[in-house]
């Protein structure tokens, strides 16, 4: 943390208050909402018809999918937990803050903007949501929506508790499941260089199936009218997801797959890094929100061992932006 910037306790009208010292001036932050994220359950593998590179059909038909609204109206704060003290160090119940990064040369707006937009999630999920993608939810009783936030122990949370796609054991094969952010206003950086900035590790699965090699996978996209539309933006990944929908007569129940064919996150990378990505000046807006998508397609045609042959998914945590001149 930069030395000018300083995070102090408050206590007043009956509720706990933090604020960050950026250099003379003093920003008091307000506490987040709270938001429940709501679980799928798991029955068998949705089958549904046979994709292009896939076998025969097995069982069933798919149901038409359903539209997803992915409008959101609401603006909300980022987290801004009192759990770090004075020094910046974590509190003794072992809160870590993400914390702002100091936005210096931008105008006091854009450093207030900046300094809500930090997501730590350790003491509770500060309005981000997660659910099946591309209408799964539509197709069959399975557990589509790896996401949930708390500590991990197939591959460790970057600090504490993280969001996680599955956290103690293997995601299912099919799987495809989004995490959102509440859309955030950062219309006063408009004129600043906004970098988005979070921690993560990850392992999933790749395969050579036939003649392909095939990857399952994550990716990041980002939003300027609060979730109607989404974009990828521009920077170096390690991979291309390529995801495998059917074999042996086993296949993925028939949706769109926007994640097929992007570039994001494949393989592994067990040890937390950060990941920076420079926000899109069209996307820097009252209503910026985040994205981060998963991917599976069919590892094995054993449809009884259908998380054995797969991997244990992706960690986030530690999201915040920074803004310079």
């Amino acid at each position: 943390m930069p030395p000018d910037v300083r995070r102090v306790m408050m206590r007043g009208m009956g509720a706990e208050r933090s604020a960050w010292l950026l250099g003379g001036g003093l920003v008091v932050l307000g506490l987040a909402l709270v938001a429940a994220c709501a679980e799928g359950g798991e029955e068998d593998l949705p089958f549904g018809p046979a994709a292009d590179d896939a076998g025969p059909d097995v069982t069933g038909a798919k149901l038409p999918p359903k539209k997803v609204d992915d409008d959101d109206d609401d603006v909300v704060p980022g987290d801004d937990d009192d759990d770090t003290g004075p020094d910046g160090g974590p509190k003794p119940d072992g809160g870590a803050d993400a914390g702002p990064t100091n936005p210096t040369g931008v105008s006091a707006a854009c450093a207030a903007a900046i300094a809500k937009a930090s997501w730590d999630f350790e003491t509770a999920d500060t309005s981000w949501t997660h659910r099946p993608s591309d209408g799964a939810e539509n197709q069959a009783s399975w557990p589509f929506d790896p996401w949930s936030r708390g500590t991990a122990s197939t591959i460790s949370c970057p600090s504490g508790i993280c969001w996680a796609g599955e956290r103690t054991q293997n995601y299912a094969q099919c799987s495809r499941g989004e995490l959102l952010s509440p859309s955030i206003d950062l219309s006063a950086c408009a004129a600043a260089t906004v970098t988005l900035t979070f921690a993560h590790a990850y392992r999933f699965w790749t395969g050579r199936v036939g003649s392909n090699d095939w990857f399952d996978g994550g990716i990041v996209e980002l939003s300027g009218n609060g979730g109607t539309a989404w974009s990828a933006p521009s920077a170096t990944f390690p991979g291309v997801l390529k995801i495998l929908k059917g074999q042996g007569g086993a296949n993925c129940v028939s949706a769109p797959w926007h994640t097929d064919g992007k570039p994001g996150f494949t393989g592994s990378q067990l040890t937390a890094v950060d990941f920076s990505i420079v926000v899109p000046s069209a996307l820097i807006t009252t209503r910026t929100r985040i994205r981060f998508s998963t991917a599976a397609g069919v590892s094995t045609p054993n449809v009884g061992h259908h998380r054995e042959n797969t991997a244990p998914g992706w960690r986030i945590d530690n999201v915040r932006f920074t803004a310079a001149p």
